[in-house]
């Protein structure tokens, strides 16, 4: 029984990846980005907590959520445009002759694009859970992610863990980033200490 019930709670996990890739493709990706992952994130924290004898409908609930949070369009649209600036950005600078200038401008790059990362996760989780305005949760975001530095750099040891799988096998890196990325989401930023900003 124990394990139909892990067989379920991991089809369910599947699906809810899933999900999230088709409500990407409906917001455009660039407006969808956000919705579709603070909708991942609900329906993981959903299941996390089930139980064995009330089982969740996972499409039902990813549309509700990403419903609930398909207003974040602008926010959406600036964290994408900023990612893809940033990939654009270390790309051309990449495709240059490798020097200690490109070297110099590629590393703040980097730097800059992972303290952003972690700030946009720890958003997410403020928005999910906290019920946080953007802007609220972009400042709740930074200041929470400066106080658990450990966490923050777990965080990213699982992203980078995540992009190495899609350079590896892109059908393994589709069907587990949305599921591995919200459930640390859930469980690492749930456990943080969190900066109330009065």
């Amino acid at each position: 029984m124990f394990e139909l019930h892990f067989i379920i709670k991991v089809y369910n996990l599947i699906k809810a990846s899933l999900f999230f890739w088709l409500y990407l493709c409906k917001g455009f990706v660039v407006y969808g980005f956000i919705p579709a992952l603070c909708g991942v994130v609900t329906v993981i924290d959903a299941i996390r907590k089930d139980r064995k004898e009330n089982e969740v409908s996972v499409r039902e609930l990813y549309r509700e959520s990403y419903a609930q949070y398909q207003h974040l369009t602008l926010f959406s649209f600036f964290v994408s445009i900023f990612l893809i600036l940033s990939y654009v950005s270390l790309y051309f600078v990449n495709a240059t002759e490798t020097n200690t200038s490109t070297l110099l401008v590629t590393i703040i790059l980097l730097y800059l694009l992972a303290i952003f990362i972690v700030i946009v996760s720890y958003s997410i989780y403020f928005i999910v859970f906290l019920k946080k305005q953007p802007k609220q949760a972009l400042i709740y975001g930074f200041l929470t992610s400066v106080k658990n530095i450990f966490v923050s750099i777990i965080l990213l040891a699982i992203l980078y863990g995540l992009f190495y799988i899609a350079t590896i096998n892109l059908l393994l890196f589709i069907v587990s980033f949305p599921t591995v990325y919200g459930y640390a989401i859930v469980a690492l930023l749930g456990k943080v200490k969190r900066v109330e900003v009065k």
